[in-house]
């Protein structure tokens, strides 16, 4: 299926069941992966229609996701969109988090 019949589908689905209207805030969760990048680029020119907005976020619980987090910032400019980056770290334990609940 083309991109262009894609977006066509996936509006039709948000008009039919009233996922979205005039001055929604949408987030979408990125994780850099394929999945989410395809929601947030639909989502963002889906809502250029409607006069809403779409901003992604994206939970940062360790070091290891610095590439990943460079892939999210690139997707969020690519679709231009907000991005909010939330560094759980800074939240919580989750070491705790793992003792207290059993977790080997």
């Amino acid at each position: 299926m083309e991109i262009a019949k894609s977006l066509e589908e996936i509006s039709r689905t948000i008009k039919k069941y009233k996922l979205a209207k005039e001055n929604d805030k949408i987030y979408v969760g990125l994780s850099g992966g394929k999945d989410s990048a395809v929601a947030a680029y639909s989502l963002s020119r889906y809502v250029k229609n409607i006069n809403a907005e779409v901003k992604g976020f994206f939970i940062k619980f360790a070091d290891f996701q610095k590439d990943i987090e460079r892939v999210i910032k690139k997707q969020a400019e690519m679709f231009d969109i907000d991005l909010k980056i939330f560094d759980l770290r800074k939240e919580i334990d989750l070491f705790e988090i793992d003792k207290r609940s059993g977790r080997p």
